[in-house]
């Protein structure tokens, strides 16, 4: 047992609970981060997409004006 903050006891965990908190805490990291990497892939595919669609749009006006110049 060790000293609490407020001056009560606390049981300090084993060996294996610190390692199986570790674990977890590594785990849960893990998870957010690739989380995270997904989330902005989506958005940079977004982005890409929006971007391939306007310029398509673009071509596309393009394409129209010289054909009603011909």
């Amino acid at each position: 047992m060790t000293p609490d903050i407020d001056g009560g006891t606390q049981v300090v965990g084993s060996k294996r609970n610190r390692v199986d908190m570790l674990v977890m805490h590594l785990s849960l990291r893990k998870l957010l981060l690739g989380l995270i990497s997904s989330s902005h892939s989506c958005q940079r595919r977004n982005i890409r997409e929006d971007q391939e669609r306007e310029n398509g749009c673009i071509q596309r006006e393009r394409e129209r004006k010289r054909a009603r110049e011909d």
